[in-house]
């Protein structure tokens, strides 16, 4: 193992969790938390239904 490998994913950890509780999520305690806490923010934006498909973009697996 690197020997600064864990130092670089304790901190991106410690950032992520950092970004939820900007996001308002205060009671935030690991990285998880970052996901949950957008998505509470795109359902109190009402965007949580948006999808790119309905605007027409499209998945191109060749690329």
């Amino acid at each position: 193992m690197h020997p600064n490998k864990h130092f670089i994913w304790k901190r991106s950890t410690e950032y992520m969790i950092d970004l939820a509780k900007a996001l308002g999520k205060t009671d935030a305690t690991f990285l998880m938390n970052f996901v949950i806490a957008l998505i509470d923010l795109q359902k109190a934006c009402h965007v949580d239904q948006l999808k790119m498909s309905d605007y027409g973009i499209t998945y191109d697996k060749d690329k």
